[in-house]
């Protein structure tokens, strides 16, 4: 039998008259600039693990200095009380903006499921930044950006993760700098911990949603603590990875368009002439361009020359596979590789991505020849790739919410 995949911890969690200034974007999202901004505004943000220049007023180009900075200032932190401990438990998370919750459990997840297929992958990662990644970890010795996860629905634990929101008090509860209220609850009572510790033990399978560099980087960071370990167990907190789990209907997919800087020499009523012998074509009348976004899958909505069309794959051109039927693929198999002559869509300079909720309106006021709207792939699908033990197309899924990093701390 194998171990659990799943468990609680201990850890730290900001103080609650200061997580709001603790508390940062998820680092994968800030630029150079911002987090400049970021850290040079608030002495205590968790970004100053990162050992940005902006604290020592040199640069350099080896990042450990940085890394060993960072450090340094994880241990004043709770030395000074910013973090505080908090005994094994699971937490729960529910980010709140408008009429949307999410809710999921933080949690930590063993690294061997990469190797053993029950945290399954749907991206596929560079070799250079899993290294930079694990050697961050291993020096700073704590996991501070949680990985964000996803399982397929589990009614008695999801009634169960709803109960503790519905009656208990939050452990924090405070606005974020996008203007989500977000609310955390530590589990400790030993009768629902041992519950929750039963229910995800259930679960089959997880997966990755968003942080899959950070994942492997764990993994890589295990095997290196356990060459150095002569006593090595398997169950030391370097073996898991700071996890926030949601269930499949508490995640939102959005779509990511495509802009492309010109048509490769090429006329618009050529281009448009290409398309319509692969696709169907209408021209839309539309006010705005949110009302281009497509309705379903197989279809597009592509500005070109100033106007707005539907583009709708036949059905007969659409594979009975999971990745086939990806509508990123049938994008780039079907007019960006063949019409725009775009065959590497990870490194051609013609090739742009607007990514999720920023969507149409932000392409409307871009300089690009041709753009493409995305319909977002259903959360089945991403599963479905995965289990095939095959990777989506880059910048296919934009999930939200998006973790804020520092939330809750695991040190190893």
């Amino acid at each position: 039998m194998s171990d659990p995949l799943i468990r609680p911890f201990d850890g730290y969690v900001p103080r609650a008259d200061l997580i709001e200034g603790v508390v940062a974007p998820p680092v994968s999202s800030i630029t150079t600039d911002r987090y400049d901004q970021l850290v040079a505004a608030n002495p205590d943000s968790i970004l100053h693990l990162l050992g940005s220049a902006i604290d020592t007023g040199e640069g350099g180009s080896d990042p450990s200095i940085y890394d060993q900075l960072g450090a340094t200032r994880l241990r004043a932190m709770i030395e000074e009380g910013i973090l505080e401990h908090h005994p094994t438990a699971f937490y729960i998370l529910s980010v709140e903006k408008g009429d949307k919750q999410h809710v999921g459990i933080v949690c930590e997840v063993d690294t061997v499921g990469l190797e053993d297929g029950r945290i399954k992958r749907h991206e596929e990662t560079r070799n250079e930044t899993e290294d930079l990644v694990a050697r961050h970890l291993d020096i700073i010795g704590a996991h501070t950006d949680p990985v964000a996860m996803t399982y397929r629905s589990r009614p008695e634990l999801d009634t169960t993760i709803r109960a503790v929101v519905a009656e208990q008090s939050p452990l924090r509860d405070f606005v974020a700098d996008d203007g989500s209220r977000q609310r955390l609850w530590g589990v400790t009572d030993l009768p629902t911990l041992h519950t929750l510790e039963r229910l995800v033990g259930g679960i089959p399978a997880v997966y990755i949603t968003d942080g899959h560099h950070r994942t492997a980087a764990a993994s890589r960071l295990r095997v290196r603590r356990t060459i150095a370990n002569p006593d090595h167990r398997g169950d030391e907190p370097y073996n898991f990875l700071l996890t926030v789990l949601f269930s499949e209907d508490q995640l939102e997919l959005h779509g990511i368009s495509r802009a492309v800087k010109d048509l490769g020499g090429s006329a618009p009523a050529d281009v448009l002439a290409r398309i319509a012998a692969v696709a169907d074509v209408d021209e839309l009348a539309v006010a705005y361009a949110e009302e281009a976004r497509p309705a379903g899958r197989g279809r597009f909505g592509m500005l070109l020359d100033g106007r707005w069309h539907r583009i709708t794959i036949r059905e007969p051109d659409i594979p009975d596979d999971a990745y086939g039927s990806l509508d990123a693929v049938l994008l780039q198999e079907l007019i960006l590789g063949p019409i725009l002559g775009i065959t590497d869509v990870r490194a051609d300079s013609r090739l742009r991505y607007i990514p999720g909720p920023a969507g149409l309106a932000a392409m409307d006021e871009r300089d690009v020849a041709v753009g493409f709207a995305l319909h977002a792939a259903a959360i089945a699908d991403v599963m479905a790739v995965a289990d095939e033990g095959a990777v989506m197309p880059p910048k296919s899924t934009w999930f939200t919410p998006k973790i804020k990093t520092g939330l809750v701390v695991r040190t190893f």
